[in-house]
């Protein structure tokens, strides 16, 4: 989320610009299989429990199945940047068009050279898809993003391949998010840092 700091007749106001993803038609009923459980674990507050504060596991992989009827969503780090990624796998039978995600919160969208970008406030975001693949065999399969549907304040997005597809295969799509540019404001008469923290592997 990007927090705008804005003076209105000497009182403060944030303006928060964000982007959500909805699993456009998706189960409702979806089984969430964790593996490679992190030593880290992340502490938050919750106002609507009396302020008391909750406790999240942390995993390396997080696979929500069927999310569409024998797609499954595979959430997951990278190891390479420590960025949160993730892949569609989708099953012998299962039906790429099912697929459809809708970005709330962007102002701007477009598909260029493989590449859907979207612009939400001051945050210019991308999305790339560099291979896609049977699990099988490992052959390449070439894939497109698909624009839906364009409304207001939001789009939805799918996938396409010029390759006629083998439903009886397992097809990885393998999309990479990254974030293009952004910028931080902070307090206008008060932005300090008191302390950092690192991580294990040096990030604050």
């Amino acid at each position: 989320d990007l927090y705008q700091r804005k003076t209105i007749l000497g009182a403060s106001s944030y303006v928060i610009d964000r982007v959500d993803v909805e699993f456009v038609n998706s189960n409702e009923n979806i089984e969430i299989v964790t593996s490679e459980p992190n030593e880290d674990v992340s502490n938050y507050y919750r106002f609507d429990k009396e302020n008391k504060g909750c406790t999240a596991q942390k995993f390396a992989q997080v696979t929500y199945k069927n999310m569409y009827p024998n797609i499954d969503v595979v959430f997951k780090n990278d190891p390479a940047t420590h960025a949160l990624k993730y892949d569609f796998i989708l099953h012998p039978g299962a039906d790429i068009r099912s697929i459809q995600l809708r970005y709330k919160g962007v102002q701007k969208a477009q598909i260029s050279d493989g590449m859907f970008t979207m612009i939400a406030g001051e945050k210019t975001f991308s999305e790339s898809i560099p291979m896609s693949w049977y699990k099988e065999d490992g052959t390449a399969i070439k894939m497109d993003f698909k624009l839906l549907s364009r409304q207001e304040n939001s789009v939805e997005l799918g996938f396409s391949s010029q390759e006629n597809l083998n439903p009886s295969k397992t097809l990885i799509i393998d999309p990479i998010p990254s974030l293009l540019w952004a910028k931080y404001i902070g307090d206008s008469l008060n932005t300090s840092t008191k302390g950092v923290i690192t991580d294990r592997f040096g990030y604050i």
